[in-house]
């Protein structure tokens, strides 16, 4: 694989540079998951008075390796740096000092060097706190919003719009049931089959894209007494009420959701007379 090389070079490198106390592989490879397809995550232990400049002199020696035809730098507390090679190489670097490393795990981080031998002072795991109530609580918000605006891009005939908002419930979804996943490093966005059950899967491929059109649309938001429509509200009580290191979604909840046609939201049929209206009409 091209990333065993890039490492063993990256590493060569950047060890002679006595700024840089420690390197480490995080993400898949410092888990010891990487495969041909992973990006490199790196992460350089530098003392707060060596960081400055530290990414202009990391941008020219990728550069020197391969050159970089997209940067990005993230602002700090912990300055991160995403690079893409002109091979597609993905190589990205957190810098961070010793004391911010403590909040890693030795199952989350391979050594590349380590001059203070900081790696043994590291726990071998964390612990899943749980779900984070501020997180779910802020995506179920948001969640009920777009989904109570569905209707009002189909009344005004904004299909596409309309589509690109299911779109957006449904990553929201996922967002959602990966804080209900019980591990402290759940790994990059590029792993769902490794990061979600089967269940969880299925349950996001269920809100799927629909075409733009008003009569596949208008499924969405018809009427479905049949079923009940379960209020987040209701599941966020239920997966926070016992505290957050013992808590669990309730995920039969979730799964007995009917994504296909909910019911539209009530205040929209009591106070949106022309939301109310426009459903009225393609119902």
């Amino acid at each position: 694989m091209w990333q065993t090389a890039m490492q063993a070079a990256i590493s060569e490198r950047l060890e002679r540079d006595t700024r840089i106390e420690a390197l480490f592989l995080g993400g898949s490879f410092g888990r010891g998951a990487g495969d041909r397809f992973s990006d490199i995550d790196l992460v350089a232990v530098v003392p707060p008075e060596h960081q400055e400049g530290g990414s202009v002199d990391w941008k020219a020696l990728l550069g020197a390796m391969s050159p970089v035809v997209s940067w990005h730098e993230f602002p700090r507390p912990a300055l991160i740096t995403n690079a893409v090679t002109r091979d597609w190489q993905r190589i990205d670097l957190m810098v961070v000092d010793g004391h911010a490393l403590q909040v890693r795990s030795r199952d989350s981080l391979k050594p590349l060097f380590d001059r203070p031998g900081l790696y043994a002072n590291l726990p071998e795991t964390r612990t899943w706190p749980g779900p984070s109530k501020a997180r779910v609580e802020g995506l179920i918000k948001e969640f009920i919003r777009i989904f109570g605006l569905l209707p009002v891009a189909v009344g005004r005939g904004e299909f596409l719009l309309r589509q690109a908002g299911v779109g957006l419930l449904r990553g929201m979804l996922a967002d959602l049931l990966r804080e209900e996943v019980e591990r402290a490093d759940k790994g990059g966005m590029l792993n769902w089959t490794k990061l979600y059950s089967p269940e969880q899967l299925a349950l996001i491929a269920s809100v799927s894209a629909p075409q733009p059109t008003r009569e596949a649309l208008s499924r969405l938001i018809s009427p479905a007494p049949a079923r009940s429509f379960p209020m987040p509200g209701d599941w966020l009580n239920a997966s926070t009420s016992r505290g957050r290191k013992t808590s669990r979604m309730p995920h039969g909840v979730i799964s007995s959701a009917s994504w296909a046609s909910p019911s539209l939201p009530t205040y929209l049929r009591r106070e949106e007379p022309v939301a109310a209206e426009a459903v009225a009409r393609i119902a």
